[in-house]
């Protein structure tokens, strides 16, 4: 069993006391320091898997903690706050991600008891998984990888206008494993052109039975960096949409920048193919990269994804506010729709329909469905939003 090892610096020691007591609640072990040299004692003698870090110090500052944790080769998940300016703790956690550590959560003092034990029971070590590629070769032939639905919904009427399709893993032994464990095992093992092509036809399949539910009803499918160095996959994916009597123009294939990018000629042609038969392009997680405006202009697309980090906070950061604002009015100025995903309240989808956007998909309205349930939602009212 993997023990959750908790470190905190926090000059403040009644803080420190809180939030080893809360640790100590959902299963850690848990140490408060309230000065770096103790804190450096500690993380000798603890290995902490999980560090709290005040940024505001009187002997040394967060960024300074982390270039201590870095030059250590520290391997622990990170919990970052401060009573300071909101834009300087993100920022903060974006430099702990540029190097490398998992920020689990950047929060703003006063603490929350509730919050704070929230995250911490979430994001405690969880035991290493025993997977070989063998077994995804595995899942796949006996179907234990399945296709969930989760619908966007049209912001000016709360209509449903499409589904994303999200791949899940229900392994024998280890029960659900979650995408961002097998993606990349796919990825590295070689075989996340058959995981995308499995999905892809499972996809195209709930398309054919949307249709008959809701004519306009289109589908959404991820792929990988590594499917558009495939010069056929165009032809491929045409071909699926031929056998099915699927109108391409029904599915949107969603990438990151990072794919995008990881080989700018080789996806820039794949792209171009895909939109000329008639695929639509979404850029997904945008306005978390260092070269969104270039592919902008460089690259066909149909929509934009407005990162989640954008949208959930767009009720209570106005820097958030402002970046989703300008986002969607720059992506109208192009011809291309948005899309606001991570919407889990309704004050945030209200927000975003006074910005403009086009569709909304997050928790507010569902989560991942089966394709039974989601053909359900098409033949009710197909609605699934009320816009405030």
């Amino acid at each position: 069993m993997v023990t959750n090892r908790l470190l905190i610096l926090d000059d403040e020691a009644a803080i420190g006391t809180l939030v080893a007591t809360v640790a100590r609640k959902v299963g850690y072990e848990a140490e408060a320091t309230t000065d770096f040299g103790s804190f450096r004692e500690a993380f000798d003698r603890i290995e902490p898997t999980h560090v709290v870090l005040d940024l505001q110090l009187p002997d040394t500052d967060g960024v300074e903690v982390l270039s201590y944790l870095t030059a250590r080769g520290a391997n622990v998940r990170v919990l970052l706050m401060s009573g300071f300016d909101a834009r300087v703790l993100d920022m903060v956690g974006q430099v702990a991600r540029d190097r490398g550590f998992d920020v689990i959560a950047t929060c703003r003092k006063p603490l929350r008891v509730p919050e704070l034990r929230d995250i911490l029971r979430r994001n405690a070590h969880e035991q290493p998984l025993a997977l070989e590629p063998e077994a995804l070769d595995q899942a796949l032939d006996e179907g234990q990888i399945f296709v969930n639905f989760q619908p966007q919904c049209r912001l000016s009427d709360g209509v449903i206008v499409g589904f994303e399709a999200l791949a899940r893993w229900r392994h024998p032994d280890l029960d659900l494993i979650a995408p961002d464990k097998f993606i990349p095992l796919a990825e590295r093992s070689g075989r996340i052109a058959r995981l995308t092509h499995y999905v892809f036809d499972q996809a195209t399949d709930a398309a054919v039975r949307f249709a008959a539910c809701s004519p306009n009803c289109g589908v959404a499918v991820n792929v990988s960096p590594l499917d558009l160095s495939d010069p056929h996959l165009a032809d491929k994916f045409a071909q699926v949409c031929r056998d099915k009597g699927v109108a391409p123009d029904k599915v949107t294939l969603e990438m990151t920048e990072s794919a995008a990018m990881s080989d700018p000629v080789s996806a820039k042609e794949a792209l171009v193919r895909l939109r000329l038969k008639g695929f639509r392009l979404s850029l997904d997680d945008f306005g978390t990269g260092y070269s969104s405006l270039v592919l902008l202009r460089q690259m066909p697309l149909s929509e934009l994804k407005i990162d989640r980090s954008f949208v959930t906070d767009c009720t209570t950061s106005h820097d958030s506010e402002a970046i989703m604002e300008a986002v969607v009015a720059m992506a109208h100025a192009l011809g291309l729709s948005v899309v606001a995903e991570g919407v889990e309240t309704q004050e945030v989808l209200g927000r975003l329909a006074q910005a403009d956007a086009d569709l909304a998909q997050g928790y507010l309205m569902s989560r991942p469905v089966g394709l039974d349930e989601a053909c359900r939602m098409l033949t009710g009212s197909g609605q699934m939003a009320q816009i405030s």
